[in-house]
């Protein structure tokens, strides 16, 4: 599944809105700290692992296109 992230400053929680998520973030855009803090915050919401959250596109921007993998089944 991939959605669509909006990158906003502040401290609310993450919004759905349509096929958009606006995701809060206070955490500095250096070094990709707001982007951890944006796959936590996007973890959080759909209740997965971190890992299974990564971003495909927009690692430097406010607009991101992010891929939320689902869990394999071991066979």
């Amino acid at each position: 599944m991939h959605i669509r992230i909006k990158v906003k400053v502040g401290g609310k929680p993450p919004e759905l809105h349509g096929d958009e998520m606006i995701v809060y973030t206070v955490a500095k855009m250096e070094r990709g700290q707001a982007n951890i803090d944006i796959i936590k915050q996007v973890s959080k919401y759909y209740h997965i692992e971190q890992t299974s959250v990564r971003i495909v596109s927009g690692f430097s921007s406010r607009k991101k296109l992010l891929e939320i993998r689902e869990k394999q089944d071991p066979q």
